[in-house]
Protein backbone atom coordinates (compact mmCIF):
# COMPACT_ATOMS: atom_id res chain seq x y z
CA UNK A 1 0.00 0.00 0.00
CA UNK A 2 2.94 2.48 -0.15
CA UNK A 3 2.21 3.75 -3.76
CA UNK A 4 -1.58 4.42 -2.31
CA UNK A 5 -0.21 6.16 0.64
CA UNK A 6 2.17 8.51 -1.77
CA UNK A 7 -0.89 8.82 -3.90
CA UNK A 8 -3.02 10.01 -1.64
CA UNK A 9 -0.07 12.38 0.01
CA UNK A 10 0.19 14.21 -3.05
CA UNK A 11 -3.00 14.54 -4.09
CA UNK A 12 -3.82 16.14 -0.60
CA UNK A 13 -0.57 18.07 -1.08
CA UNK A 14 -2.07 19.67 -4.47
CA UNK A 15 -5.45 19.94 -3.24
CA UNK A 16 -5.26 21.08 0.10
CA UNK A 17 -9.18 21.78 -0.07
CA UNK A 18 -10.40 18.52 -1.48
CA UNK A 19 -12.89 16.68 0.69
CA UNK A 20 -13.04 12.91 1.18
CA UNK A 21 -15.69 12.47 -1.66
CA UNK A 22 -13.02 13.72 -3.55
CA UNK A 23 -10.12 11.13 -1.96
CA UNK A 24 -12.71 8.09 -2.53
CA UNK A 25 -13.34 8.93 -5.99
CA UNK A 26 -9.84 9.12 -6.17
CA UNK A 27 -9.03 5.47 -5.32
CA UNK A 28 -12.52 4.40 -7.30
CA UNK A 29 -10.42 5.46 -10.39
CA UNK A 30 -7.15 4.07 -9.09
CA UNK A 31 -8.58 0.76 -8.39
CA UNK A 32 -11.73 0.51 -11.58
CA UNK A 33 -10.64 2.85 -13.78
CA UNK A 34 -13.03 4.14 -16.47
CA UNK A 35 -14.67 1.57 -17.51
CA UNK A 36 -17.89 2.84 -15.84
CA UNK A 37 -17.68 5.94 -18.32
CA UNK A 38 -17.82 4.60 -21.74
CA UNK A 39 -21.08 2.73 -22.61
CA UNK A 40 -20.91 0.85 -25.41
CA UNK A 41 -21.86 2.22 -28.56
CA UNK A 42 -21.16 5.80 -27.41
CA UNK A 43 -19.82 8.63 -29.76
CA UNK A 44 -17.23 9.07 -27.30
CA UNK A 45 -15.20 11.75 -29.70
CA UNK A 46 -18.63 13.60 -30.35
CA UNK A 47 -18.75 14.16 -26.47
CA UNK A 48 -15.36 14.95 -25.58
CA UNK A 49 -15.74 17.75 -28.09
CA UNK A 50 -18.88 18.98 -26.95
CA UNK A 51 -17.34 19.29 -23.80
CA UNK A 52 -14.07 20.77 -24.41
CA UNK A 53 -15.73 23.59 -26.57
CA UNK A 54 -17.71 24.35 -23.34
CA UNK A 55 -14.45 24.54 -21.03
CA UNK A 56 -12.15 26.12 -23.17
CA UNK A 57 -8.65 25.66 -23.95
CA UNK A 58 -6.12 25.92 -21.04
CA UNK A 59 -2.86 25.06 -22.06
CA UNK A 60 -0.66 25.59 -18.82
CA UNK A 61 -2.33 22.63 -17.12
CA UNK A 62 -0.89 19.68 -17.13
CA UNK A 63 -2.24 17.19 -19.91
CA UNK A 64 -1.73 14.24 -17.28
CA UNK A 65 -1.82 13.56 -13.69
CA UNK A 66 -0.04 10.14 -12.53
CA UNK A 67 -3.22 8.23 -10.13
CA UNK A 68 -1.47 5.41 -9.90
CA UNK A 69 -1.70 1.08 -10.87
CA UNK A 70 -1.03 2.29 -14.42
CA UNK A 71 -3.60 4.85 -14.70
CA UNK A 72 -3.51 8.96 -15.12
CA UNK A 73 -6.00 11.21 -15.35
CA UNK A 74 -5.96 12.93 -18.78
CA UNK A 75 -7.18 17.14 -18.00
CA UNK A 76 -9.35 18.03 -21.61
CA UNK A 77 -8.74 21.55 -21.13
CA UNK A 78 -4.82 20.89 -21.66
CA UNK A 79 -5.50 19.50 -24.75
CA UNK A 80 -5.61 20.96 -28.50
CA UNK A 81 -8.95 20.42 -30.41
CA UNK A 82 -7.24 18.41 -32.69
CA UNK A 83 -5.78 15.86 -29.67
CA UNK A 84 -9.32 14.64 -29.27
CA UNK A 85 -9.47 12.09 -31.76
CA UNK A 86 -6.18 10.48 -30.14
CA UNK A 87 -7.98 11.05 -26.34
CA UNK A 88 -11.09 9.67 -27.24
CA UNK A 89 -9.14 6.81 -28.62
CA UNK A 90 -7.27 6.28 -25.66
CA UNK A 91 -10.31 6.36 -23.57
CA UNK A 92 -12.13 3.71 -25.38
CA UNK A 93 -8.70 1.43 -24.87
CA UNK A 94 -8.17 2.12 -21.51
CA UNK A 95 -11.81 1.14 -20.86
CA UNK A 96 -11.99 -2.07 -22.42
CA UNK A 97 -9.44 -3.27 -19.94
CA UNK A 98 -11.27 -4.90 -16.99
CA UNK A 99 -9.83 -4.41 -13.74
CA UNK A 100 -10.18 -3.76 -9.90
CA UNK A 101 -12.18 -5.82 -6.95
CA UNK A 102 -13.95 -4.53 -4.15
CA UNK A 103 -12.01 -6.21 -1.17
CA UNK A 104 -9.22 -4.57 -2.69
CA UNK A 105 -10.95 -0.94 -2.89
CA UNK A 106 -12.11 -1.46 0.33
CA UNK A 107 -8.52 -2.12 1.95
CA UNK A 108 -7.93 1.47 0.17
CA UNK A 109 -10.51 2.74 2.01
CA UNK A 110 -9.36 1.60 5.04
CA UNK A 111 -6.11 3.08 4.67
CA UNK A 112 -7.50 6.55 3.76
CA UNK A 113 -9.42 6.62 6.80
CA UNK A 114 -5.95 5.31 8.55
CA UNK A 115 -4.44 8.03 7.23
CA UNK A 116 -6.91 10.61 8.05
CA UNK A 117 -7.12 9.62 12.03
CA UNK A 118 -3.17 10.08 11.74
CA UNK A 119 -3.37 13.67 10.53
CA UNK A 120 -1.63 12.53 7.25
CA UNK A 121 -4.34 14.33 5.10
CA UNK A 122 -5.77 17.35 5.65
CA UNK A 123 -9.04 15.91 6.30
CA UNK A 124 -11.45 16.45 9.34
CA UNK A 125 -10.98 12.98 10.60
CA UNK A 126 -14.45 12.72 12.10
CA UNK A 127 -15.92 13.61 9.08
CA UNK A 128 -14.08 11.76 7.04
CA UNK A 129 -14.95 8.65 8.86
CA UNK A 130 -18.91 9.14 8.81
CA UNK A 131 -18.61 10.24 4.61
CA UNK A 132 -16.50 6.94 4.01
CA UNK A 133 -18.88 4.64 6.09
CA UNK A 134 -21.90 6.36 4.84
CA UNK A 135 -20.61 5.48 1.04
CA UNK A 136 -19.86 1.73 2.31
CA UNK A 137 -23.52 1.93 3.44
CA UNK A 138 -24.88 2.61 -0.11
CA UNK A 139 -22.33 -0.29 -2.09
CA UNK A 140 -19.44 0.48 -3.88
CA UNK A 141 -20.39 2.50 -6.91
CA UNK A 142 -18.90 5.39 -8.62
CA UNK A 143 -19.17 9.07 -7.41
CA UNK A 144 -18.96 12.44 -8.51
CA UNK A 145 -16.27 14.90 -6.84
CA UNK A 146 -17.72 16.88 -3.94
CA UNK A 147 -19.39 20.02 -5.11
CA UNK A 148 -16.93 22.52 -3.77
CA UNK A 149 -14.37 20.92 -5.95
CA UNK A 150 -16.24 21.24 -8.83
CA UNK A 151 -16.89 24.99 -7.92
CA UNK A 152 -12.86 25.37 -7.39
CA UNK A 153 -11.60 23.48 -9.54
CA UNK A 154 -13.75 22.95 -12.79
CA UNK A 155 -12.61 18.97 -13.19
CA UNK A 156 -12.83 17.76 -17.00
CA UNK A 157 -10.64 14.87 -17.75
CA UNK A 158 -10.65 11.14 -18.65
CA UNK A 159 -9.28 8.76 -16.86
CA UNK A 160 -6.80 6.52 -19.54
CA UNK A 161 -3.27 4.05 -18.85
CA UNK A 162 -0.09 5.71 -18.71
CA UNK A 163 1.23 4.20 -21.52
CA UNK A 164 -1.11 7.27 -23.76
CA UNK A 165 0.47 9.73 -21.30
CA UNK A 166 4.26 8.58 -21.71
CA UNK A 167 3.61 7.71 -25.37
CA UNK A 168 1.60 10.88 -26.37
CA UNK A 169 4.19 12.98 -28.03
CA UNK A 170 4.45 10.34 -30.59
CA UNK A 171 1.04 9.72 -30.88
CA UNK A 172 0.54 13.31 -31.85
CA UNK A 173 3.17 13.18 -34.33
CA UNK A 174 1.65 10.14 -36.25
CA UNK A 175 -1.88 11.84 -36.22
CA UNK A 176 0.13 16.02 -37.70
CA UNK A 177 2.02 13.85 -40.14
CA UNK A 178 -0.84 11.71 -41.89
CA UNK A 179 -3.34 14.64 -41.73
CA UNK A 180 -0.69 16.17 -43.85
CA UNK A 181 -0.89 13.52 -46.23
CA UNK A 182 2.32 12.26 -45.46
CA UNK A 183 3.12 8.45 -46.23
CA UNK A 184 5.63 8.38 -43.01
CA UNK A 185 7.98 5.55 -41.78
CA UNK A 186 8.47 5.89 -38.13
CA UNK A 187 11.48 4.21 -36.06
CA UNK A 188 11.30 2.99 -32.95
CA UNK A 189 14.75 2.38 -31.76
CA UNK A 190 16.49 2.33 -28.05
CA UNK A 191 17.23 -0.34 -24.88
CA UNK A 192 16.30 -3.22 -24.46
CA UNK A 193 13.03 -3.33 -22.66
CA UNK A 194 12.31 0.13 -23.01
CA UNK A 195 9.08 -0.38 -24.80
CA UNK A 196 9.92 -0.77 -28.57
CA UNK A 197 7.66 -3.24 -29.15
CA UNK A 198 4.68 -1.85 -26.85
CA UNK A 199 4.65 1.93 -28.66
CA UNK A 200 4.46 -0.26 -32.09
CA UNK A 201 1.56 -2.12 -30.66
CA UNK A 202 -0.10 0.94 -29.68
CA UNK A 203 0.24 3.14 -32.89
CA UNK A 204 -0.87 -0.22 -34.71
CA UNK A 205 -3.79 0.45 -32.32
CA UNK A 206 -4.39 4.49 -33.30
CA UNK A 207 -3.63 3.99 -36.69
CA UNK A 208 -3.45 2.24 -40.10
CA UNK A 209 -0.06 1.02 -40.24
CA UNK A 210 2.08 -1.76 -40.83
CA UNK A 211 5.13 -2.97 -38.24
CA UNK A 212 8.43 -4.22 -39.37
CA UNK A 213 10.42 -5.83 -36.50
CA UNK A 214 14.10 -5.71 -36.78
CA UNK A 215 14.63 -8.80 -34.50
CA UNK A 216 13.35 -10.47 -37.93
CA UNK A 217 16.74 -9.02 -39.23
CA UNK A 218 19.57 -9.91 -37.53
CA UNK A 219 22.48 -11.35 -39.07
CA UNK A 220 22.50 -14.85 -40.72
CA UNK A 221 25.54 -16.91 -39.25
CA UNK A 222 27.26 -17.02 -42.48
CA UNK A 223 27.58 -13.23 -42.31
CA UNK A 224 29.15 -13.21 -38.70
CA UNK A 225 32.74 -12.16 -39.98
CA UNK A 226 35.11 -10.45 -37.23
CA UNK A 227 35.03 -7.42 -39.29
CA UNK A 228 31.33 -7.35 -39.70
CA UNK A 229 31.01 -7.72 -35.84
CA UNK A 230 33.41 -5.52 -35.24
CA UNK A 231 31.44 -2.37 -36.36
CA UNK A 232 28.84 -1.00 -34.10
CA UNK A 233 25.67 -1.97 -35.26
CA UNK A 234 26.76 -4.67 -37.68
CA UNK A 235 25.02 -7.54 -36.08
CA UNK A 236 22.05 -6.47 -37.92
CA UNK A 237 21.01 -7.44 -41.75
CA UNK A 238 20.43 -3.87 -42.62
CA UNK A 239 21.43 -4.53 -46.45
CA UNK A 240 18.75 -7.10 -46.52
CA UNK A 241 16.13 -5.04 -44.36
CA UNK A 242 16.98 -1.76 -47.05
CA UNK A 243 16.40 -3.58 -50.09
CA UNK A 244 13.53 -6.30 -48.88
CA UNK A 245 11.41 -3.48 -46.63
CA UNK A 246 12.73 0.46 -46.70
CA UNK A 247 12.91 0.08 -50.44
CA UNK A 248 9.12 -1.39 -51.13
CA UNK A 249 7.40 0.59 -48.65
CA UNK A 250 9.14 3.78 -50.67
CA UNK A 251 7.52 2.23 -53.96
CA UNK A 252 4.10 1.85 -52.27
CA UNK A 253 3.76 -1.48 -54.48
CA UNK A 254 2.84 -5.00 -51.98
CA UNK A 255 5.79 -6.90 -51.31
CA UNK A 256 6.57 -9.98 -49.12
CA UNK A 257 10.31 -10.26 -46.78
CA UNK A 258 10.99 -13.38 -45.13
CA UNK A 259 12.08 -12.84 -40.81
CA UNK A 260 15.12 -14.85 -39.62
CA UNK A 261 15.17 -17.13 -36.64
CA UNK A 262 17.67 -16.41 -34.11
CA UNK A 263 17.69 -19.72 -32.84
CA UNK A 264 18.68 -21.66 -35.39
CA UNK A 265 19.38 -19.77 -38.36
CA UNK A 266 16.53 -20.18 -40.33
CA UNK A 267 14.56 -18.26 -42.30
CA UNK A 268 10.63 -17.93 -41.72
CA UNK A 269 7.74 -18.40 -44.31
CA UNK A 270 7.31 -15.10 -46.01
CA UNK A 271 4.89 -12.13 -45.04
CA UNK A 272 3.15 -10.81 -46.97
CA UNK A 273 2.93 -6.99 -46.73
CA UNK A 274 0.01 -4.44 -48.26
CA UNK A 275 0.67 -0.57 -48.49
CA UNK A 276 -1.26 0.90 -45.12
CA UNK A 277 -0.83 4.59 -44.50
CA UNK A 278 1.89 4.29 -41.64
CA UNK A 279 4.97 2.36 -41.73
CA UNK A 280 6.78 1.86 -37.97
CA UNK A 281 9.76 0.34 -37.80
CA UNK A 282 10.81 -0.77 -34.54
CA UNK A 283 13.93 -2.55 -32.67
CA UNK A 284 17.47 -1.15 -31.52
CA UNK A 285 19.33 -1.02 -34.46
CA UNK A 286 16.60 0.76 -36.61
CA UNK A 287 18.82 4.01 -36.83
CA UNK A 288 21.28 2.49 -38.21
CA UNK A 289 23.11 4.93 -40.39
CA UNK A 290 22.55 2.89 -43.51
CA UNK A 291 18.94 3.13 -42.96
CA UNK A 292 18.04 6.43 -40.92
CA UNK A 293 17.38 8.84 -43.71
CA UNK A 294 14.37 7.19 -45.10
CA UNK A 295 12.55 7.90 -41.50
CA UNK A 296 9.95 10.71 -41.44
CA UNK A 297 10.27 10.38 -37.26
CA UNK A 298 12.16 8.95 -35.20
CA UNK A 299 11.51 7.94 -31.43
CA UNK A 300 14.71 6.71 -28.48
CA UNK A 301 13.22 4.85 -25.52
CA UNK A 302 15.18 4.62 -22.77
CA UNK A 303 14.96 3.19 -19.57
CA UNK A 304 16.64 2.73 -16.17
CA UNK A 305 19.20 0.23 -15.27
CA UNK A 306 17.07 -1.26 -12.21
CA UNK A 307 13.90 -1.43 -14.32
CA UNK A 308 15.34 -2.83 -17.13
CA UNK A 309 17.03 -5.82 -15.65
CA UNK A 310 13.95 -6.18 -13.32
CA UNK A 311 11.60 -5.98 -17.27
CA UNK A 312 13.81 -8.86 -18.55
CA UNK A 313 14.57 -10.85 -15.77
CA UNK A 314 10.13 -11.19 -15.27
CA UNK A 315 10.23 -11.31 -18.92
CA UNK A 316 12.90 -14.10 -20.20
CA UNK A 317 14.20 -15.35 -16.85
CA UNK A 318 17.17 -15.82 -14.76
CA UNK A 319 19.40 -17.64 -17.50
CA UNK A 320 18.14 -15.03 -20.72
CA UNK A 321 19.38 -12.22 -18.04
CA UNK A 322 22.66 -12.93 -17.95
CA UNK A 323 22.84 -13.17 -21.42
CA UNK A 324 21.70 -9.79 -22.42
CA UNK A 325 23.74 -8.13 -19.44
CA UNK A 326 26.91 -9.99 -20.84
CA UNK A 327 26.72 -9.88 -24.69
CA UNK A 328 23.50 -7.93 -26.06
CA UNK A 329 23.38 -4.81 -23.96
CA UNK A 330 27.13 -4.48 -24.16
CA UNK A 331 26.75 -4.03 -28.20
CA UNK A 332 23.55 -2.37 -27.76
CA UNK A 333 25.39 0.41 -25.51
CA UNK A 334 28.12 0.27 -28.19
CA UNK A 335 26.00 1.09 -31.34
CA UNK A 336 24.00 4.02 -29.05
CA UNK A 337 27.48 5.15 -28.11
CA UNK A 338 29.43 5.17 -30.86
CA UNK A 339 27.08 6.37 -34.03
CA UNK A 340 25.34 8.94 -31.02
CA UNK A 341 21.61 7.50 -31.68
CA UNK A 342 19.86 9.27 -28.85
CA UNK A 343 20.72 12.70 -30.38
CA UNK A 344 19.84 11.53 -33.90
CA UNK A 345 16.06 11.17 -32.95
CA UNK A 346 13.69 13.36 -32.84
CA UNK A 347 12.31 12.08 -29.47
CA UNK A 348 13.93 10.57 -26.32
CA UNK A 349 11.52 9.49 -23.97
CA UNK A 350 12.07 7.41 -20.68
CA UNK A 351 9.82 4.40 -20.02
CA UNK A 352 11.13 3.65 -16.34
CA UNK A 353 8.03 5.87 -15.12
CA UNK A 354 5.58 3.01 -16.61
CA UNK A 355 7.08 0.90 -13.68
CA UNK A 356 6.54 3.32 -11.06
CA UNK A 357 3.14 4.12 -9.07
Amino acid sequence: MNDIRQILRRFGETNPDAEALDYIKLLYQNEFGCGHLCPDGADVLSFLTEEWDNIGHFPHTPLFDDIGNGLCRLNLGALRKSDLPLAARAFVLSAQTPRGSDSSFREKLLLLDQMVQNSQLPLNGRQAASVIKDYLAGGIRPIHHSESFRERHAPHYRVVELPFAVFFPVLQEAQNLLEAGEKPIFAIDGRCASGKTSLAALLRAFFPCNVFHMDDFFLPFDLRTEDRLSAPGGNVHYERFFSEVLIPICSGQPFSYQPFCCKDGSFGSSIQVAPRPLSVVEGAYSMHPALRRYYGQSVFLTVSPEIQQSRILARNGKETLRMFNERWIPLEERYFAELQIPGVCSEVIDTSLLDQD
